[in-house]
C-alpha cells in the first residue's frame, strides 16, 4: 500500500498470503488468516490465553501487563519476533521467489528457530529442547528451579 501511495506500480495491493484484504503491516502480521492461525498456535503452545491484537503496540501493551514472569515475557517476546520474521519471510518468498516457503513448515520452523535463537543468546541457561517443545513456560520454570537449586540462599 505504501509503495502504491508513492506512485510505484505494484501488481496488486492485496495481501499475497490470503488475497482477501489490502496488504498493510497490521494485516500481514495480525489480521491475515495465516497470522491468526500462527498466533492461535502460539497461544496453545504456551498454554496461555492471548488476546487478539490488531497491531504490535497492542501486543506489547498486553505483554507488559501480563502475569508472566519477566523471563517468560522476554522469551515470549523472542518467540513473537521469530513468528513475525517467519510471516514476513513467507510473504517475501511468495512475492519474490519461484519456490515459496511451504506453509506446512512455518509452525515447526518458528518453534525450532525460536529455541535456537533464545538458547544461543543465553548459552548458560541450557534450555531443554524436550521441555521447549512441550511448553516454553515449563522450560523456563524448570530452568529457574535448576538455577535456584544450584544457588541456594544462605
Amino acid at each position: 500500500m505504501n509503495l502504491d501511495r508513492k506512485g510505484i506500480d505494484v501488481d496488486s495491493l492485496l495481501c499475497p498470503t490470503c488475497q482477501e484484504d489490502v496488504e498493510t503491516v497490521n494485516h500481514i502480521f495480525f489480521k491475515c488468516d495465516l497470522a491468526k492461525q500462527l498466533w492461535a498456535l502460539l497461544a496453545r503452545w504456551w498454554d496461555f490465553d492471548f488476546p487478539f491484537c490488531e497491531n504490535i503496540m497492542e501486543w506489547h501493551s498486553w505483554l507488559d501487563s501480563s502475569s508472566l514472569s519477566s523471563k517468560a515475557r522476554l522469551f515470549l517476546d523472542g518467540v513473537e519476533g521469530t513468528l513475525m520474521w517467519f510471516i514476513w519471510s513467507f510473504r517475501n518468498r511468495l512475492v519474490f521467489s519461484s519456490s515459496p516457503f511451504k506453509k506446512s513448515l512455518l509452525w515447526d520452523s518458528i518453534v525450532s528457530h525460536s529455541f535456537l535463537w533464545i538458547s544461543s543468546r543465553n548459552p548458560k541457561l541450557k534450555l531443554s529442547w524436550v521441555d521447549w517443545l512441550k511448553n516454553p513456560i515449563v522450560s523456563i520454570n524448570s530452568l529457574a528451579n535448576r538455577l535456584s537449586s544450584r544457588n541456594p540462599k544462605h
